[in-house]
C-alpha cells in the first residue's frame, strides 16, 4: 500500500482503504508477534499518508470484524487485495466476489492463493511474494474500465456459484482414490 501510495496510483484524499488482519492462533507466540508488526507497519503507512484533513487513509482492523461489517466492506468495496503469501485466503476471495458483484469490484489476486485456479479470468493476479507485482496489479485494476470491471465481476462470481457442495465432495473423493497406496 505504501508503495503505491509513492507511485501515485493512490492519494490519501481519494481512497479509504480497510486492512482486515483477522487474529487466529493468538495463543502462539509467533502469532503476537507478526500481529504486532503489522500493526506498527500500518501505523507508520497511516502516518504517512494523511488526508489534507489530517486523518488518515488506511485503517487498520487487528480486534477481529463481525462477520455483517465484513460482507458490508465487500458489497461497497472498489477492489479487493487478497495477497497471501503461500496457499490461503481462498474464502476471502470468493465471498468478496459473490458480494460485490453487483458493484463490480475488481480483485487483485496473488497467484499462489488456491482460488486463483478457480477466480484468475475475473482476477487481476499478480506474485503475492513481489511487491512490485503487486502494484502493477493494483495500477492495472483501477484502470479497468467499468465494462471490463463488469465482465471480471461476472465471471468471478459464475465460478464460485459453479463449485457446489457436490463438485467438492466428488472432486475429495477422487484425490482421496487417487492417493490411497497399494
Amino acid at each position: 500500500i505504501d508503495r503505491a501510495f509513492r507511485s501515485g496510483i493512490f492519494h490519501p484524499d481519494e481512497v479509504e482503504i480497510v486492512q482486515i488482519a483477522q487474529p487466529s492462533r493468538t495463543s502462539l507466540t509467533v502469532s503476537r508477534e507478526l500481529r504486532l508488526q503489522i500493526e506498527r507497519r500500518a501505523h507508520d503507512v497511516a502516518a504517512n499518508w494523511l488526508r489534507s484533513d489530517g486523518t488518515a487513509a488506511l485503517r487498520v482492523s487487528t480486534e477481529g470484524c463481525d462477520r455483517r461489517q465484513v460482507a458490508a466492506l465487500f458489497t461497497a468495496a472498489d477492489m479487493a487485495l487478497v495477497t497471501p503469501r503461500r496457499d490461503g485466503m481462498n474464502r476471502v476471495a470468493k465471498e468478496f466476489s459473490i458480494l460485490n458483484e453487483p458493484r463490480s469490484g475488481a480483485l487483485v489476486l496473488a497467484r499462489g492463493a488456491g482460488a486463483a485456479d478457480d477466480l484468475d479470468a475475473g482476477s487481476v493476479l499478480v506474485d503475492g511474494d513481489a511487491p512490485s507485482s503487486v502494484v502493477d496489479g493494483i495500477a492495472q485494476a483501477f484502470a479497468l474500465d467499468v465494462a471490463a470491471r463488469r465482465r471480471m465481476a461476472r465471471r468471478r462470481a459464475d465460478a464460485v456459484r459453479s463449485w457446489t457442495s457436490e463438485h467438492w465432495a466428488a472432486d475429495f473423493e477422487r484425490r482421496l482414490l487417487d492417493a490411497q497406496v497399494c
